[in-house]
């Protein structure tokens, strides 16, 4: 069953429509622009805007594709492109020049670089707008699982130049999120180069972090290989259903698999949000 509006594949543009249909899914982000009227920005980022709302037409979007490959290398015409670099490209560019809104995935991890000799600690606090975890291949692991690994102290390989010793040591480093941010973007790292990691992953569809309850809003699916992949996206709906996103086509879900090799990026969002 058709549902609204889907979004035109205009030629490898699956990339690109299936991050659009998350962020248009992410409440926090899209009721901030609602009034918004985008007068200031650039013509591709007015685009970008227009076309987070269901009235934005086949126009738009093709202005915007032409003008994303004008402005930026990295997504030319018909080319293969990632999906995660595509939200971190529109995110920090309209974030970038003063937006005069509160960056919703904006949050921050604390860096502890700890002297395995004097005990003295380094600390270093970094904000982000995704967070990229590594798999752990040939095991199905859970989203809070890898998260929880991304948090763990890990020894370093190099020895760090310690402050208080004044020679360099051995050292371990831990990073904790220091401040959530209202849409945790996680992104699992499946491609290594060219070849892609097709491990199944554990939907976690509630995560707690620091306190902050969060309930998976959306995810970017891949599907393929790395030259010949395919993106779509799962997005829930007010009512808490589930609709799958696949370029113009918009089809019901009866509810998300519990396990799933196709996860790359989801999308989440505090709770009651």
């Amino acid at each position: 069953m058709v549902l609204g509006k889907g979004l035109p594949n205009l030629g490898n543009t699956c990339y690109l429509n299936s991050i659009l249909q998350c962020l248009r899914y992410s409440k926090p982000f899209v009721f901030l622009l609602k009034e918004y009227d985008g007068k200031k920005e650039t013509p591709m980022m007015r685009n970008f805007i227009d076309l987070l709302y269901a009235g934005a037409s086949k126009l738009t979007l093709n202005k915007f594709v032409h003008s994303l490959a004008m402005n930026s290398s990295e997504f030319k015409l018909l080319r293969q492109c990632d999906a995660h670099e595509f939200y971190l490209y529109v995110i920090d560019t309209l974030y970038r020049k003063g937006f005069k809104y509160k960056n919703v995935f904006k949050g921050c991890c604390q860096s502890t670089v700890t002297c395995s000799v004097c005990n003295n600690k380094s600390i270093t606090v970094t904000p982000f707008i995704s967070l990229s975890l590594q798999m752990i291949t040939n095991e199905s692991s859970s989203v809070e699982t890898l998260l929880n690994n991304y948090c763990e102290v890990e020894s370093l390989v190099d020895k760090i130049d310690c402050d208080s010793c004044g020679i360099k040591t051995d050292s371990t480093r831990q990073i904790n999120i220091s401040e959530t941010p209202s849409m945790l973007v996680i992104h699992l790292k499946r491609f290594k180069g060219f070849v892609k990691d097709t491990t199944p992953v554990k939907i976690n569809q509630t995560l707690t972090i620091n306190g902050t309850n969060y309930m998976l809003n959306s995810i970017c699916n891949h599907s393929g290989g790395v030259g010949s992949g395919h993106y779509t996206a799962a997005c829930r709906k007010r009512d808490g259903t589930w609709i799958m996103c696949n370029d113009d086509f918009l089809t019901e879900l009866s509810r998300l698999p519990m396990e799933s090799p196709a996860p790359y990026i989801l999308f989440y969002r505090i709770k009651d949000k």
